[in-house]
Parts: C-alpha cells; sequence; structure tokens
C-alpha cells in the first residue's frame, strides 16, 4: 500500500484471470483501474470496502459473472492500448522529441543539420 501492483494486474489479466481493484484517490491507488478501463473490463471495478468484497464473492460464487469477466477480459484486452507496443513507441518518441525541444530548442535542428530525422 499505496501501489497499484501493476504486474499483478496485467499478468492475471494476460492469463484471462479475472482482477478485483479498489479505486483510490491517489495515483498510486488507481494504477489496476486505470489498466482495467483501458482494457474495457470494468465489471470488477469496486468504489467502496463493501463493493471489493461483494465483487470478489461473487465472482468466486456467479458462474455467469465470472464467465462474463473473462469475456471482456478476452475481447478488451487483445483491442486495448495496453498491448499496442508500436503505438505506445511512437507516443513515447514523441514525448521525447517534444522534451528535448522544450529543454533545448536548438539542439535538434544542430543534430540533425543534413540528415534525415531519428524518429518517424
Amino acid at each position: 500500500m499505496p501501489f497499484g501492483n501493476v504486474n499483478g494486474t496485467i499478468e492475471p489479466l494476460a492469463m484471462g484471470v479475472p482482477v478485483v481493484t479498489l479505486v483510490g484517490r491517489r495515483h498510486g491507488e488507481r494504477s489496476s483501474y486505470s489498466i482495467l478501463v483501458n482494457a474495457g473490463v470494468t465489471s470488477t471495478v469496486a468504489h467502496s470496502g463493501r463493493d471489493y468484497l461483494n465483487l470478489a464473492v461473487r465472482l468466486a460464487e456467479d458462474a455467469s459473472f465470472a464467465r462474463e469477466a473473462r469475456e471482456a477480459i478476452a475481447c478488451g484486452l487483445p483491442a486495448s492500448p495496453l498491448v499496442d507496443g508500436a503505438a505506445h513507441t511512437r507516443h513515447l518518441e514523441a514525448a521525447y522529441v517534444a522534451a528535448i525541444g522544450e529543454g533545448a530548442p536548438g539542439a535538434q535542428a544542430d543534430a540533425g543539420a543534413g540528415h534525415p530525422p531519428a524518429f518517424g
């Protein structure tokens, strides 16, 4: 606590296992929530301690709810930005270029004079 255990969310989802999370207020308490929303799997997101307990029990006892959660993972995760490595790389490269441009405005022009851009 207060960290959201990113690997403890991503790894079960990658194996099709539902994850229950309790949404907190701070960044570290919302990482699993963010992952589930980006995967399109929100049926196991709790907003209170009582909700968290009820969802965990429901997953254990309600086979149709557990199946629906697994189906949401199977449909949502492959289409989510969480597994789009190429798009992530493009966004990261663009962020680096923007940061360099803000921190050292002339650096890109000086480094690339007469050469094609490294990113693109």
